[in-house]
């Protein structure tokens, strides 16, 4: 098997193409399409590939429910929705239905909380109302996957599971324990509150962050073992249900792993170890 690996630049998030062809069989595989303003960046690439691959898209893989990496998903689904087979990703609830549903209703709730909020007059202002625009987009993924008629396509991809034609193309995680054991935490920060921290990142003084990096940082690093200074837990140190519940892929190539991890964290992994040793 051969495989070529394509990483659009897309900013923070992901969009990769997966181009897996063998003797007898080939396939194009997307994981995530990044934020929405790159997408011409992906189309064009996809415009290239597709007709290598009879311009048919065997698995479309959504990692998790962050613009970043599925704003570009709503063009994907508007540009190609025909040649999309199979979708990878996770439900809030038991049905796509459902999932819209739960999402209009948080949306609704936040957007009475901004109510009146015509021109911004405080940074939290700001991302409030731009959280409910790219929260917006998150739920027109899900809409789309429906009026499409995807729905009956959709995978729950969990650990185990695989690409039936490329069987070298697995899912490390989550698992479904880890999943359900993060589903509450997931409704109750609904994505949002996600989306409104990563904007918060975005903000800070990007020459107060380096110049503290240069002064602070080696430092630090010279008084101690560098070991020390590796993140132990992603959830004490604020990544969210989001993010930790991202689906992990793994491409198996001869004796190559190429693992593919969304935003998790470390207990995303911890069980799982054994899958890439």
């Amino acid at each position: 098997m051969k495989a070529e690996i394509n990483l659009i630049n897309v900013e923070d998030g992901d969009a990769i193409l997966l181009m897996l062809t063998d003797t007898n069989r080939k396939s194009l595989i997307i994981i995530d399409g990044g934020f929405k303003k790159y997408y011409p960046k992906l189309k064009r690439r996809l415009q290239e590939v597709l007709p290598k691959f009879n311009n048919t898209i065997d698995l479309l893989v959504c990692t998790h429910y962050d613009n970043d990496h599925i704003g570009g998903v709503e063009n994907i689904l508007d540009d190609y929705h025909a040649s999309v087979k199979e979708i990878w990703i996770h439900k809030i609830d038991h049905s796509m239905k459902k999932t819209a549903a739960f999402f209009e209703e948080k949306l609704s709730f936040f957007q009475d909380k901004t109510a009146g909020i015509s021109s911004p007059e405080n940074i939290d202002n700001l991302k409030n109302i731009a959280a409910i625009e790219r929260y917006q987009d998150l739920l027109r993924v899900v809409d789309k996957i429906k009026s499409y008629g995807l729905e009956d396509r959709i995978t729950e991809a969990k650990h185990g599971d695989l690409f039936k034609k490329f069987p070298e193309f697995t899912v490390v995680g989550p698992s479904a324990d880890f999943y359900n054991q993060n589903l509450a935490a997931l409704k109750e920060e609904a994505i949002l509150e996600d989306v409104k921290k990563d904007l918060e990142s975005k903000i800070i003084d990007r020459n107060l962050l380096s110049e503290m990096i240069a002064e602070v940082l080696p430092q630090k690093v010279l008084n101690q073992n560098p070991c020390a200074l590796l993140e132990k837990s992603s959830i004490r140190n604020g990544v969210s249900a989001t993010n930790m519940v991202s689906i992990v892929t793994m491409l198996k190539i001869g004796t190559k792993k190429f693992l593919l991890t969304g935003d998790s964290g470390i207990e995303s992994f911890e069980k799982h170890t054994e899958d890439w040793k």
